[in-house]
């Protein structure tokens, strides 16, 4: 698989599982690659839309219910991925070996 040029992370927090669901959909209909083994957190390759698109597309999707504490979305833009890629990460957690093989090949590369 070829390495994602332009990353982005988005995180939830305050989500419920309909919500929750909503972005992962959004996320696999629009997203060129895609990391989602921790809950709340997406690691996404994009063709370098910008981190505003992505917040204005989730917005709908996570307005709070009536008895809902408010949900919140952030998204960041991660350094470029290529040959001189400055990208490093780290994971410590179960299934480690099947966890980082897409960071491995398409994260970092």
């Amino acid at each position: 698989m070829p390495q994602i040029a332009y990353a982005k992370i988005i995180v939830l927090d305050n989500a419920n599982p309909w919500q929750i669901q909503s972005v992962h959909t959004l996320v696999t209909t629009h997203a060129t690659a895609w990391w989602h083994h921790v809950p709340h957190v997406w690691i996404i390759g994009d063709n370098n839309l910008p981190a505003t698109w992505w917040r204005d597309q989730i917005q709908p999707l996570i307005q709070a219910l009536p008895y809902q504490v408010s949900p919140t979305v952030l998204v960041l833009k991660l350094p470029p991925g290529g040959l001189f890629s400055q990208r490093d990460w780290a994971y410590f957690g179960p299934s480690q070996a099947n966890e980082i093989g897409w960071l491995n090949s398409e994260y970092q590369g």
